[in-house]
């Protein structure tokens, strides 16, 4: 996106509306993944590999929320960036390498569930927990290292983009824009697709052939595994392809800078795929759903959970008489 140094000035309205949207959007963002976090720690419809991955993807967007989002609406309040270049910086690289490993995190889920159920023995015999714990930290230093890439050329590389009230969403160079677009989101893209039909594919073969219990319970997780990682990715997509287009489009001088309440939606849109897993979860997984609704009641409702509470031990005491 073009960066906007020069103030624009901006209605009182106008700055207080904006500044609701962003604290909704983080609150939602810091929120939910705290919970997604807590709860798919707790959950056994998920195989562990996948489940390591889901909270590595949540703990990626918890990041984005608390660092990078959340600055924002200081900065939204005050129309102004008030956290100097060093955090600007810090807040950018945080923001590339969140978003990156999110995508990648579903990439390789889509890549695990292929392997277990297309090739059940090898992937038995020569796929080990402890390599998933290997491939998320590789992912995290390669994203890391990339987004902080482009200040060993220039300092300060990363600026405050007015527009979208953000430090970060950044790619000045079309190289640069090229090389993080094509292993970040095409080529994950592909990856993900590509593994969901093929699993897709032969869990329905399987199900035309299994006729035990184990096999139904097996096949049953897989497909709420790979449904989940299906409409996970697409999600993912649906939020930040456009802004992706407009950064392509931009980048090589296609278009020229567009209007800012355009920019900023295309750039809030992708940073609210944040929060959405959440919901995916709930529809996807009755335990999510039913773990969710104890927090929700205990956070939310607690005199409805006390009454409840009540009644129960009454109606013990009256069925103990």
């Amino acid at each position: 996106m073009n960066t906007t140094t020069d103030h624009t000035s901006h209605t009182t309205t106008g700055l207080v509306l904006r500044t609701l949207l962003i604290a909704v959007i983080v609150a939602a963002i810091i929120v939910s993944n705290i919970l997604n976090i807590i709860i798919l720690g707790q959950m056994h419809e998920l195989q562990t590999i996948v489940k390591t991955l889901f909270i590595n993807l949540s703990i990626a967007d918890l990041l984005n929320g608390s660092i990078v989002c959340l600055p924002s609406l200081l900065a939204s309040a005050t129309d102004k960036w008030l956290l100097g270049d060093v955090y600007c910086q810090i807040s950018s690289i945080t923001h590339g390498t969140t978003c990156a490993v999110s995508i990648w995190s579903l990439a390789i889920v889509g890549i695990d569930r292929y392997a277990a159920v297309n090739h059940p023995i090898r992937y038995q015999k020569f796929v080990k927990f402890h390599h998933c714990y290997i491939i998320t930290v590789v992912f995290w230093l390669i994203g890391i290292s990339t987004f902080s890439a482009p200040l060993f050329i220039e300092d300060n590389y990363y600026v405050y983009q007015e527009n979208v009230v953000i430090c970060g969403m950044y790619w000045k160079s079309p190289i640069f824009s090229i090389v993080t677009g094509l292993y970040t989101l095409i080529l994950s893209g592909v990856i993900l697709f590509w593994t969901t039909y093929k699993v897709t594919k032969t869990l329905r073969n399987l199900d035309r052939i299994t006729g035990s219990e184990n096999g139904y319970v097996k096949s049953s997780r897989n497909a709420k595994a790979v449904r989940t990682l299906a409409i996970s990715g697409i999600s993912y997509f649906i939020a930040w392809g456009p802004y992706t287009i407009t950064v392509y489009l931009i980048a090589f001088k296609a278009i020229s800078p567009i209007l800012e309440p355009i920019e900023f939606t295309v750039a809030w849109l992708a940073n609210s795929y944040s929060f959405v897993n959440v919901l995916i979860y709930a529809g996807n997984f009755y335990g999510f759903r039913k773990q969710l609704k104890i927090y929700f009641s205990r956070c939310f409702l607690p005199k409805c959970s006390k009454q409840n509470a009540e009644q129960t031990s009454t109606n013990e005491e009256i069925s103990g008489q």
